[in-house]
């Protein structure tokens, strides 16, 4: 293995582990039941129209 190999698969593994957060993140949010009653009343704007 390479230093270039390490430091991609190092860069790889950052991006997955964000990726996995901003997931989690959203689905928490998604959940709250603010956030859902909000994406309804959006839902019910939008069929309106």
């Amino acid at each position: 293995l390479g230093t270039c190999s390490i430091f991609t698969l190092i860069s790889h593994s950052i991006f997955y582990l964000g990726a996995l957060f901003t997931i989690k993140t959203y689905i928490q949010l998604w959940n709250k039941p603010a956030f859902a009653s909000y994406s309804s009343e959006l839902t019910h704007t939008h069929l309106k129209h």
